[in-house]
């Protein structure tokens, strides 16, 4: 007779198994997949490691673990990822958060707090908005934000709705549904009031329309401008873990001429519709710091600098509309 299936060796039964199989992670993923199915905390699993397992919570653990054999990411078996010390809602349909991505917040409220913007009602713009955890954590860090975003997979922006309602956002974020390709460029920021920020909020909010409408959705000129944008070339699929390459969604992945097809777009795009001192910060790939800093520049932005993540690899390219002296 085998020995009962206790939560103790589950766990490590999972743990042996991740291990044969060549996973990084083998212990965390065991914990966080077990913990999921049995809708325990992580510390609870010890604490109740004697407990013998239903036959339906086993049969749920196995599920899960199956699928993690087949490389799906633990983020899409959880339904859930942290960013910015916060718990997002993920799944198949949008890229996964990572921690890289947080330098863009910091970076932000950095600009913020350089230019004495802290208590200034503000505007910003996302392009590619995905699951949203860019623009919910900076209005979620900035309470006088306001942030207008533009999104491509109709899915996606299901993930994004449910994320701004989840952390109280939702009257703070306009979301549209669109192609940033198609976004219009040519400089037609209002006249009058061009150096205020923020919006009057009258616009209705969380709301979606057809790329056609896109800006008229809008209220330009923002104060910032963010993005992470899909920017691994065609070329490295095949070096990408298969976690990555077979799960994560190819549309927030992959970009033409060499990962940089967006960067052009968004820079023109920055240059029309930032106020005067406004500011663009979007991620970059780890080798793409010196060609997205001319991009920037050959749109005429200004004090175009590359900042390094933790790792210290350029991760983060930002640009000013105009020349004006901000300490760095």
């Amino acid at each position: 007779m085998s020995d009962p299936w206790t939560i103790l060796r589950i766990i490590q039964w999972t743990i042996d198994y991740f291990k044969q199989k060549g996973f990084d992670t083998p212990r965390l993923d065991a914990e966080v997949i077990i913990a999921h199915a049995l809708g325990l905390k992580k510390i609870d699993l010890y604490l109740q490691f004697e407990r013998l397992l239903q036959e339906d919570e086993l049969a749920h653990v196995k599920t899960l673990i199956k699928r993690r054999i087949n490389h799906e990411p633990v983020a899409y078996l959880t339904g859930k990822k942290e960013f910015w010390s916060r718990e997002f809602v993920i799944d198949e349909n949008v890229f996964i958060p990572r921690p890289d991505t947080e330098i863009v917040v910091e970076q932000v409220l950095e600009q913020v707090k350089k230019r004495g913007w802290q208590d200034n009602k503000l505007l910003g713009f996302e392009a590619c908005l995905g699951s949203g955890c860019l623009a919910i954590t900076l209005c979620c860090e900035l309470p006088q934000l306001t942030m207008q975003a533009i999104e491509i997979s109709p899915k996606a922006i299901e993930i994004a709705k449910k994320n701004a309602e989840k952390f109280g956002v939702v009257e703070r974020l306009n979301i549209v549904k669109g192609d940033v390709f198609r976004l219009k460029t040519k400089d037609q920021r209002p006249t009058s009031g061009s150096q205020g920020h923020g919006v009057d909020g009258s616009q209705d909010q969380c709301q979606e329309t057809s790329a056609s409408a896109a800006l008229r959705s809008f209220c330009p000129p923002f104060d910032f401008l963010i993005a992470n944008p899909p920017y691994i070339a065609l070329s490295e699929k095949d070096q990408l873990p298969q976690s990555v390459r077979g799960h994560e969604p190819h549309l927030a992945l992959f970009a033409d001429n060499e990962g940089l097809a967006f960067y052009p777009k968004i820079a023109e795009f920055a240059k029309n519709y930032l106020r005067d001192d406004g500011f663009v910060a979007v991620e970059i790939g780890e080798q793409q710091g010196r060609a997205v800093k001319d991009i920037f520049e050959s749109a005429d932005l200004h004090h175009v600098m590359v900042k390094k993540d933790y790792a210290g690899k350029e991760r983060v390219v930002i640009g000013n509309r105009e020349s004006l002296i901000v300490n760095r």
